[in-house]
């Protein structure tokens, strides 16, 4: 069978354990090996076939190729081991941003130590209690995250304290004697949740993660030109399938940007703008995304239950699309799937190297074909166990009584989830056989909450279920009753509570108060005959604020509406009250782009302004029923659309011809030359000619046929539009477009009409085309790709609009600038963002995002500002 076809099991040992069929199920890890070596040695295949520039990683304005991110991991191992740090230790990563967190687990590696991965959302305590189980000598983090910890309680690394002396260390990879010898095969310690109300970790071996993504990488399908997303936190083991396997197949990876999450449009728009072609995510998360990307050749999900009717939304025969299923004690997915929609959704068959055997859940003993029971897995992708949880480990991973092949532990990893193995011999998987549930992808233990809340005063008894609002979507419920000495809860501050000792996606969305929790005959919670919700999602704000303006009442009735709560107060915050996720800020935005009499929101929008007061305040004076009045469109009649495509079409001919007639009388001219010395003057002196002639043209038909650039409207296919298209093409098309970032090409468009102040840097080969409207002030800065044209296309017009930069101002890379926009003198907006029209930075401060907004949680600086009296231009510097 290819490695890209439909997976099939076969079964051996009397029938009764399952595999892959077409596979060998040799082990892919050979005694001693690390992961860190498996990259080096891409690296180095990499480099040997001539593909050096390559890039591994694609953060926008951060890209490191593969050997760049060896070089700045080796760097860091150096500096690790300057700290202290030696094999065998444990060393924590908590980072909020991209990049950081690949240098550092490679890093860390390469020391022969092991890395525990952390989670920015995990609150305090259990970040402390994760730090204390895993032994973690030093946590490498950034000075922005340093508060996360008690002083004293551990010792941290700050990456953007330590940048500069870290840059200062050789690149070449450790030696030997610099690495250490290796202590142990530990390579990461993942944490999951813990039925005694405390996570418990989980140990894996260079043998299991080694094994996996070789395997990974041989039958996924991702290929070295992919451009793969990286979204996941690098807390949980899904995001192995989203850098690891990638990286080891010569893939990109393209990380979300640090802070907010993406869903919805906002996932569309980035996956979209950035070219992504391979995906790997939850169920949850796909189904926010509304439209197809035809780009994406590569779709992996997992972590929950893949519906039916996103198999038939999302399938194209030319898209490799693949539904993997794994715990984590079996080193990330040990089963695969390839879905279509002609054919049941099922867990299909083990990877190579792994195997699958149908338990009896109370005895030793495995089922026939057709049977329920619980999934056993066996392979060397099995974990070391529990860290510091011997009898937990000694339950979940059982003796191998059946003598499993390429089974090296010889143990079977008692996953907790049902299935039967069906007639066509792929794995149908039936839910849990005990409390543990996957909320959006995350594995939570029920009994981790229960445990929670009964430590929350006057709460008797606490069992917390899932409740199913809608097809796909899983929030969880805790039901609760009270001590006899307490007659009420205020179940805000109930919320509140939950909310500083679990991560937001373990806190109930639904609090239900019950005189008694049901109980079975056995006296066991009666988790069959549990109500449904009977009150609205949990809301933590006690104090109800009416909406005052129209706005908010607009954003508040569509809020409520989305969370099923019939009262918003416009002070109440939409995460920490209302238990708003992710995904039902993507519908929130979703409804208020659909309503059409507010201006669009973003996720990030949401983030910033986490209330309906907020959010109100914040929206473009636009925003409003003034809104709701779209613009209507121009339409030009057929006979105007035919005559403009006419013109252009002779104007493209006319040029091929004239282009043609000029090498050719060129050609003529330099081969009639009597010798090489008059020859070459000839080519000299001709290509001068034609270099200032087509340098010339542009400024000459700017100026004829337009003259001056004015704000307002053309409508498309008119004689204003010929007129606008003709000089567009022409300025785009200059010689002098190859001078960006030189006072030449200021000269350039100051001869078009725009406002260029004196030492002004323009990197952007993106022309302005509307230039009079165009103003740059002395000393600005303008980086490479941004987009400030003074024009845009909208309902079948051209508007055009001023642009204004400040003295000293600064534009990061790839920015967009609307019309009618501005930024003033000192002021800077930072790369990937865009302002708006309407919008303007007023001078010195420093904005950011999509719109653009003042950043409230860093200082970061896009530009350092000019150094006064150094008697050099005053243009602010980059430093990014």
């Amino acid at each position: 069978m290819s490695p890209y076809g439909q997976p099939s099991g076969l079964f051996t040992t009397d029938g009764l354990v399952l595999t892959c069929d077409g596979h060998e199920q040799r082990i892919r890890w050979r005694g001693g090996e690390r992961l860190e070596q498996l990259y080096e040695r891409l690296c180095d295949r990499l480099h040997a076939d001539g593909l050096g520039a390559r890039l591994a990683v694609d953060a926008g304005s951060t890209k490191l190729t593969f050997a760049g991110l060896d070089e700045r991991a080796n760097r860091l191992a150096r500096h690790l081991r300057a700290h202290g740090v030696r094999p065998g230790d444990r060393v924590g990563l908590l980072f909020d941003e991209p990049v950081h967190p690949y240098v550092a687990m490679l890093a860390v590696l390469k020391t022969n130590a092991a890395y525990v991965p952390l989670d920015t959302g995990f609150p305090d305590d259990r970040l402390a209690y994760i730090v204390q189980d895993a032994g973690v000598r030093l946590v490498l983090t950034i000075s922005g995250l340093r508060d996360r910890f008690e002083p004293g309680g551990v010792d941290l690394l700050c990456l953007d304290e330590d940048e500069d002396r870290i840059a200062a260390l050789p690149g070449a990879r450790l030696s030997a004697a610099e690495k250490g010898v290796a202590t142990d095969e530990l390579c990461y310690v993942v944490y999951t949740s813990g039925s005694t109300g405390r996570p418990k970790g989980v140990t894996i071996d260079h043998a299991a993660i080694c094994n996996f993504v070789n395997v990974a990488a041989d039958v996924y399908g991702i290929q070295g030109t992919d451009r793969v997303y990286q979204g996941m936190t690098i807390a949980f083991d899904f995001s192995v399938e989203e850098i690891w396997v990638p990286l080891l197949s010569g893939a990109t990876l393209v990380p979300k940007p640090g802070g907010t999450s993406l869903v919805g449009h906002e996932l569309h728009e980035f996956l979209r703008d950035n070219g992504v072609t391979a995906l790997c995510c939850v169920p949850t998360l796909l189904a926010s995304l509304d439209e197809d990307l035809p780009r994406l050749r590569f779709l992996l999900v997992s972590g929950e239950a893949c519906p039916e009717d996103l198999v038939r939304r999302w399938y194209r025969p030319d898209r490799r699309f693949l539904n993997v299923y794994g715990p984590t004690e079996a080193t990330v997915t040990a089963t695969w799937a390839v879905l279509r929609p002609d054919r049941p959704v099922t867990i299909g068959v083990p990877l190579p190297t792994y195997s699958v055997v149908i338990l009896d859940p109370d005895e030793p003993r495995a089922l026939a074909a057709g049977e329920l029971g619980e999934i056993g897995i066996a392979g060397v992708g099995l974990a070391g166990g529990y860290l510091n949880r011997p009898e937990l480990t000694e339950r979940a991973f059982i003796p191998d009584f059946l003598g499993i092949g390429h089974n090296p532990s010889r143990r079977i990893y008692r996953t907790g989830d049902l299935g039967r193995i069906n007639p066509d011999g792929e794995i149908e998987y039936h839910g849990r056989a005990d409390t543990q549930v996957k909320i959006r992808g995350y594995r939570v233990e029920l009994t981790e909450v229960e445990s929670v809340l009964l430590q929350l005063p006057g709460i008797a008894q606490a069992v917390v279920e899932t409740h199913h609002p809608e097809a796909g979507t899983t929030e969880l419920v805790a039901y609760y009753s009270l001590r006899r000495d307490k007659t009420i809860i205020d179940a805000g501050e109930l919320r509140r509570r939950l909310g500083e000792l679990l991560p937001a996606y373990m806190v109930p969305a639904y609090l239900e108060q019950l005189d008694h929790i049901p109980l079975t005959p056995a006296g066991k919670a009666d988790r069959q005959n549990l109500p449904a919700p009977s009150r609205p999602r949990a809301a933590g704000h006690a104090d109800y604020v009416a909406p005052a303006t129209e706005t908010e009442h607009q954003l508040a009735d569509a809020l409520g509406r989305i969370l099923g709560v019939e009262r918003i107060s416009v002070t109440g915050h939409v995460f920490e009250d209302y238990g708003a996720d992710s995904l039902l800020l993507a519908k929130f935005c979703a409804v208020i782009r659909e309503r059409g009499d507010l201006a669009p929101l973003s996720a990030r929008d949401v983030y910033l302004n986490p209330t309906v007061r907020g959010l109100a305040e914040s929206l473009p004076p636009a925003a409003g029923v003034t809104v709701a009045r779209a613009e209507e469109p121009y339409r030009a009649g057929t006979g105007s659309y035919v005559l403009c495509g006419l013109f252009q079409l002779l104007a493209f001919l006319a040029y091929v011809a004239g282009s043609g007639w000029l090498l050719d009388t060129g050609f003529a001219w330099i081969t009639a030359a009597s010798g090489l010395g008059d020859a070459y003057s000839r080519a000299a002196g001709f290509g001068l000619v034609v270099f200032a002639a087509l340098s010339a043209m542009p400024i000459l038909a700017k100026w004829v046929l337009v003259g001056r650039w004015k704000p307002g409207d053309i409508p498309l296919w008119s004689l204003g539009y010929l007129r606008f298209w003709t000089v567009k093409t022409m300025v785009r098309f200059s010689p002098l477009m190859l001078f960006t970032g030189t006072p030449l090409y200021s000269f350039y468009l100051r001869a078009l009409g725009a406002d260029i102040g004196k030492g002004a840097v323009i990197l952007s080969r993106n022309p302005p085309v509307c230039t009079d409207l165009l103003r740059v002030g002395a000393g600005a800065v303008i980086r490479k790709d941004a987009y400030f044209s003074c024009y845009r296309a909208r309902a079948g017009r051209i508007q055009t609009g001023r642009v204004s930069l400040g003295d000293n101002a600064f534009v990061g890379e790839m920015t967009v600038l609307d019309i009618d926009t501005a930024i003033g003198d000192d002021a800077q907006l930072g790369h990937s963002s865009s302002l708006h029209s309407g919008q303007t930075v007023p001078g010195g401060e420093r904005w950011h995002g999509s719109p653009a907004r003042p950043p409230r949680w860093t200082t970061v600086r896009w530009a350092r500002p000019p150094v006064a009296g150094s008697g050099r231009s005053s243009s602010a510097r980059p430093i990014c």
